[in-house]
């Protein structure tokens, strides 16, 4: 029997098989699944799981799904995602996360395959879930299952969904791929601007292009996506860039910047990291242990700027500029005449406002 796994960073497959008619076999297995779940968590000092009905709605919809269309994926009916699916359960999450499966015939079957998978495991083990959901149905192609981890959100608790350690066994699937974790922060855009999601707002954030990132080094890295931050960024939030590869950073607090790649995990179709002062962050394509590396920019030697005048340093836009000194971009362009707000360089002065 071929046996399957999928973490929800994973892209949608179609297993080519004719499927039979859907059909749901909930029953114990939730109430098993948890039961060893929480023996696991239990062996690592971490809290106990309780199971919802909201997460289990929203699990089984999802296996529902999988198996009456035959489709093995984390993105489910009209392309939704996990946290998708949780919201319109009413649960409103401030993290989540999801494990599906194929082809396990039991409960104890389907945990081994998780805590076998590196990526899976770290789901079932992540101290900051307090919630559990499941889905459970067979298809033509087997049984599917759907996990949905959650926090944050109203649970109401299911039918021997108490926490409770017990249970558990031995044994390891071949063969299970593994990737990533899935564990999004709470849907906080930036700027509306749902490429970009925020765990705590209170600060500014506004998306970048590759002129407004400013360093050629990082660039040419593969740019993918890019924001600034600024203003009261917190000691420690966590970003999140729609799209999948590597993270670099440069503080807003150096001229010359000095761009240096930032610790990033795969979740759910975003590439996110933690940040803690304001800067610039740039998705890319390579990572830090690629062929190329980024080199710091040479020093720029600045002489000291007439009264109210500027100097432009490398990483400097005019949409940084105007926010820094408390203007417009549309006034400095008209003072300064420039013809393409894109394109001012190094060593340019320009004249400020009110000067």
């Amino acid at each position: 029997m071929r046996l399957y796994l999928r973490l929800s960073v994973l892209c949608a497959a179609l297993l080519l098989i004719l499927f039979a008619a859907a059909l749901p076999v909930l029953a114990d297995n939730a109430t098993d699944v948890l039961a060893l779940v929480n023996a696991h968590r239990a062996s690592i000092g971490a809290p106990p799981l309780t199971l919802c009905v909201e997460l289990n709605n929203a699990a089984q919809g999802h296996s529902d799904w999988m198996a009456s269309t035959g489709t093995f994926s984390h993105t489910g009916a009209g392309g939704s995602s996990v946290g998708d699916r949780a919201l319109a359960a009413g649960y409103n999450w401030t993290l989540v996360g999801e494990n599906i499966a194929l082809g396990y015939p039991s409960p104890t079957d389907v945990v081994n395959g998780w805590l076998g998978s590196a990526g899976h495991r770290a789901n079932i083990e992540n101290g900051g879930y307090t919630h559990m959901g499941l889905g459970v149905t067979d298809g033509g192609g087997g049984r599917y299952w759907a996990q949905v981890f959650g926090a944050g959100g109203g649970c109401t608790v299911a039918s021997g969904g108490s926490p409770s350690a017990g249970g558990g066994g031995a044994g390891s699937p071949s063969g299970v791929p593994s990737i990533g974790i899935n564990t999004i922060p709470a849907n906080r855009s930036c700027s509306g601007n749902d490429n970009v999601l925020v765990s705590v707002s209170g600060f500014e954030c506004q998306v970048v292009s590759p002129a407004g990132v400013g360093h050629q080094g990082v660039i040419d890295q593969g740019f993918i996506y890019a924001v600034d931050l600024w203003g009261a960024v917190p000691a420690s939030v966590a970003v999140c860039l729609r799209g999948t590869g590597s993270l670099i950073f440069m503080g807003a607090e150096n001229a010359p910047r000095v761009p240096e790649w930032l610790s990033s995990s795969p979740n759910n179709g975003y590439t996110c990291g933690v940040v803690g002062r304001a800067g610039t962050l740039v998705l890319v394509e390579r990572g830090p242990n690629g062929a190329v590396t980024i080199s710091a920019p040479p020093t720029t030697v600045v002489t000291a700027p007439v009264s109210g005048a500027y100097i432009v340093q490398r990483g400097d836009t005019l949409s940084r500029l105007a926010r820094r000194f408390g203007t417009t971009v549309a006034t400095l362009v008209s003072l300064n005449g420039i013809a393409n707000p894109d394109l001012i360089f190094v060593g340019q002065t320009l004249r400020l406002p009110n000067a």
